[in-house]
């Protein structure tokens, strides 16, 4: 009975250690990220900004690296998930919905802030589940709607 018991929490810890190393190796250590919550860009994507191309804002937010947004338009719903590449750089998936039938299509983004207040945004469609086709790509340039005075430090 010993004998069993002990064989149980040896594999028990085998288990373990095993999952855990494969945990490790999934997750890329990169030792920028715990620095997230202290980086400070160039340029701030934080705040509204608007695109030439349509009426509506976009509300961003910063948190260390990570940067979200959403931007509804009458046609469309896209919500933004990307990381800081560098000081000014952003790259991430936007999920672009449909609203007529509901169809999503993902997309990459990389936004590049050229200033405080303007940035130029490219993407290129990752699937044909909507009205766009997949490696379809696109620019758009982005102004600030409330003018940032100096950029972040």
């Amino acid at each position: 009975m010993k004998t069993s018991i002990s064989y149980l929490l040896l594999l028990c810890l085998v288990g373990v250690t095993t999952h855990q190393t494969y945990a490790e190796e999934a997750i890329p250590q990169d030792a920028s990220l715990s620095k997230r919550s202290t980086f400070t860009p160039r340029f701030d994507l934080s705040g509204n900004w608007i695109s030439p191309d349509s009426p509506a804002i976009v509300s961003a937010t910063r948190h260390g690296k990570s940067v979200s947004f959403v931007y509804n338009t009458s046609g469309y719903h896209h919500l933004f998930e990307g990381i800081y590449t560098d000081e000014q750089t952003i790259t991430g998936i936007q999920l672009r919905e449909k609203l007529s039938d509901g169809s999503r299509t993902e997309m990459q983004l990389q936004i590049v802030l050229t200033s405080s207040n303007r940035a130029t945004v490219t993407w290129v469609t990752l699937d044909s589940n909507s009205d766009l086709i997949k490696g379809q790509r696109g620019e758009d340039s982005i102004t600030r709607v409330n003018n940032a005075t100096n950029s972040v430090n």
